[in-house]
């Protein structure tokens, strides 16, 4: 067992070594090739831990991402905002384009886009979002609102609204009275920003 890891196992241990920024090739080559084998039985929520672990490691595995699609795009009620967020962005990391997919997200984001409350959360399901080719106006116009909302609860670093006004930018979905909201909640975090931040 201790080779050969349970999803959970997987999950954990692709976490661990994201974070961690553990490097070997051959490992993730084997926890690649594990995933794979458990794809067809792979919790959704275990998925989203090796997806997003391979993700930030850039060790990011097209093929396993096709194979564990059909199942994330008929489970996605069931996984936490936490876990959308992380598979979402995974996904788009991957440049997979699935229409069935992109269908389902762009459903269960309209309908539990007030789950997400912080800021990374918010971040990464935009972005995603545009670099997925979500193409639904409504929902940038209502993440534009939610974000606004939850910028008056919890201040967003630079590096998210950066990201937001990229993501918002490439589906051309910014405003100047959002730029101007965003603009003064970002001077807020300014020392802290970075000159690629700042550009």
């Amino acid at each position: 067992q201790a080779h050969r890891p349970d999803g959970e196992g997987l999950g954990r241990a692709a976490a661990a070594a994201a974070r961690e920024g553990f490097d070997d090739p051959q490992w993730w080559q084997a926890l690649t090739a594990r995933a794979m084998q458990l794809a067809p039985h792979l919790a959704l929520h275990d998925a989203s831990l090796v997806l997003n672990g391979m993700a930030r490691a850039r060790r990011t595995d097209r093929k396993l991402v096709e194979a564990l699609l059909p199942r994330i795009s008929s489970h996605l009620v069931y996984l936490t905002s936490a876990h959308l967020a992380m598979l979402a962005s995974a996904i788009a990391k991957a440049e997979v384009h699935n229409a069935a997919f992109v269908a389902a997200l762009t459903r269960e984001l309209k309908a539990r886009l007030m789950e997400f409350h912080s800021a990374m959360e918010i971040t990464m399901v935009i972005n995603a979002s545009s670099k997925l080719r979500v193409t639904d106006e409504d929902l940038y116009r209502r993440f534009v609102t939610h974000v606004q909302n939850q910028m008056a609860h919890e201040a967003f670093h630079i590096r998210d609204v950066s990201v937001i006004v990229g993501a918002l930018a490439r589906v051309q979905c910014v405003d100047s009275a959002t730029m101007t909201r965003f603009a003064d909640c970002a001077v807020q975090t300014l020392p802290e920003a970075t000159a690629l931040e700042l550009a």
